[in-house]
């Protein structure tokens, strides 16, 4: 085919990404929104599993660009030899460094979990993560690195990847480890599982063990896979990484890449959305009676006109006695607290309605939208409007 013929049809781009999993099916959701608000392609896409390889046809296709998650790095490295613009969106150790990548934020994910934990009392973590892939070793490192902060011992476990190729245990085989790995875990403690699957299989290992979720091990997973998360008994709490916007990111930069353009940056890093909590992190892990009521105070109440001594008197203590012993249990003052959970009520009214900016103010308990907006640039760097643009796809 000729540059002239090539040029005058509809690009034909190939997305190799898992439509097993809701980060896949998130990418492939933000491509099409890209495509749809931009020039249409010629899209191939098919049902596939992480752990699968590149189709054989690649080899000698004559397409225009590739949009690839694949856990196998042979592969990516395969598709990058290929000539063929690649953009890569789960990362590792050569696709990151020789290959355009738009990748969720690993390391932002972790520290995310974290400060979650941190801000409901725990003391006391855990990480359960997959030998060998990249993406949960990054998701480590960002979990450690707060805590470590803090002066806080972390416990680990490492299970063999179920998206390598002759890695993965049965179900039996993993469960039946976990059930003695979570025996040996302090209560009450939080648990950063990698991604939604680890937490699947970790809520089962407790059932076995009879260790009770959230009052013994309060766990979070990623990615927010609403079908595994309500699989699970009790249903699990997840960070939202936002792959859609990946996906979108990932088919700008390709566009990019098909015009002869360089892209921008090496790596794209796309930051989180919140967590989505469920009733396996249902809990206020403290034993101070006073400071649950506090904080249970502040949750119910928040989006009214609440003071710091409407919550001293519901927590029947004197103002300077709760803020100290708020502060060192939570990292947080009580007014801090009340600023935070009205935050994250704004973040779900801006992502999840339509609702004018004045309405999310209204809602959200900040009143005004002045208001709104000034403290909301201040915690998150970005204005409302920003924030509703940048995840809302």
């Amino acid at each position: 085919m000729s540059e002239a013929q090539k040029d005058s049809r509809r690009k034909h781009v190939a997305v190799l990404t898992e439509t097993t999993h809701a980060a896949g099916r998130n990418i492939i959701r933000g491509i099409a929104l890209y495509i749809r608000e931009h020039s249409p392609w010629s899209v191939y896409y098919a049902p596939r599993g992480l752990e699968q390889e590149a189709p054989e046809w690649l080899s000698n296709w004559d397409g225009d660009g590739i949009i690839a998650r694949i856990a196998s790095e042979d592969a990516m490295e395969k598709l990058r030899q290929s000539g063929i613009p690649l953009v890569d969106t789960i990362g590792g150790t050569i696709a990151t460094t020789s290959t355009p990548g738009v990748l969720v934020s690993d390391e932002g994910i972790g520290r995310k979990a974290a400060t979650y934990f941190l801000e409901n009392g725990f003391t006391h973590f855990a990480f359960l993560g997959m030998q060998d892939e990249y993406w949960s070793m990054c998701r480590q490192v960002g979990f450690y690195g707060v805590l470590n902060e803090g002066g806080h011992k972390v416990h680990s476990s490492q299970i063999p990847s179920f998206y390598k190729r002759q890695q993965g245990l049965s179900w039996e085989e993993t469960t039946a480890g976990l059930t003695q790995w979570v025996c040996t875990l302090p209560t009450p403690c939080a648990v950063f599982c990698a991604n939604d699957d680890l937490g699947r299989y970790l809520a089962e290992a407790c059932r076995r063990a009879e260790i009770r979720i959230p009052d013994d091990l309060a766990l979070l997973g990623v990615d927010n896979d609403t079908l595994f998360c309500e699989l699970c008994d009790p249903p699990l709490s997840s960070i939202d990484a936002n792959h859609t916007e990946a996906g979108y990111q990932a088919a700008a930069v390709l566009d990019r890449l098909m015009q002869g353009k360089q892209a921008e940056e090496p790596v794209r890093y796309i930051a989180s959305r919140e967590v989505v909590a469920r009733a396996s992190t249902d809990i206020i892990a403290t034993t101070d009676e006073s400071l649950r009521r506090a904080v249970r105070f502040i949750q119910e109440n928040c989006t009214g006109r609440i003071t710091v001594d409407d919550v001293t008197a519901h927590a029947y203590l004197s103002r300077s006695v709760l803020q100290r012993r708020f502060k060192a249990a939570f990292g947080q003052t009580v007014h801090e607290r009340i600023t935070h959970e009205r935050i994250r009520i704004a973040r779900d009214l801006l992502t999840g309605t339509t609702l004018p900016l004045s309405l999310v103010a209204e809602r959200a308990g900040f009143g005004k939208q002045s208001y709104l907006c000034s403290l909301f640039r201040r915690h998150t760097n970005l204005t409302p409007k920003q924030y509703r643009d940048q995840n809302s796809k």
